[in-house]
């Protein structure tokens, strides 16, 4: 079920193990299933992901993205859902929802959605999430200061300048 609430079914594409250097860069139309992780260097494009976990990548879905441990140093794009135990030093722009179970630490998250992360902590992050943010607790005496804003899309407001931005060189 995407945003616009169009049910679809798309192909599967299933990894035992790592996006290393064995694999390469994954660009597929579909479901992508990794038993391992999603290696630093390495990007992935899909409609979703499902991962152990996702350190310094690039990862771009049309869907949802389901990491059972944790996000460091990545750039995720996702049109639906973010799902992961932690997120560190990351960037994440997403229309949906993110759900952190433990903490996010040094990371920006524009989202269209929530940010739930009830019963772990936020640390010196940007979040701005349009519905809000559920959060254990924000920032520590040792921790740099945290940016939170909520009632206003900023993801939206990202996307309009950066196609503002392409169709100006290309004219």
């Amino acid at each position: 079920l995407d945003p616009m609430g169009e049910i679809s079914v798309s192909p599967e594409f299933t990894i035992d193990g790592d996006i290393d250097y064995n694999t390469g860069n994954v660009d597929f139309n579909g479901h992508i299933v990794i038993s391992g992780r999603v290696k630093e260097g390495f990007s992935v494009k899909g409609v979703s992901l499902t991962a152990k976990e996702v350190e310094g990548a690039s990862i771009e879905l049309s869907g949802d993205l389901c990491v059972s441990d944790g996000i460091t140093d990545t750039t995720v794009a996702s049109v639906g859902n973010i799902y992961a135990k932690f997120i560190n030093n990351s960037t994440a722009n997403a229309f949906g929802d993110i759900v952190i179970q433990k903490e996010i630490i040094d990371s920006t998250l524009i989202l269209s959605g929530t940010c739930q992360n009830a019963g772990g902590t936020v640390m010196g992050s940007k979040i701005s999430a349009r519905n809000g943010v559920e959060t254990g607790r924000i920032g520590t005496p040792a921790a740099k200061p945290s940016n939170i804003r909520t009632g206003v899309d900023d993801h939206i407001k990202f996307w309009r300048e950066k196609l503002e931005a392409a169709l100006d060189t290309s004219m």
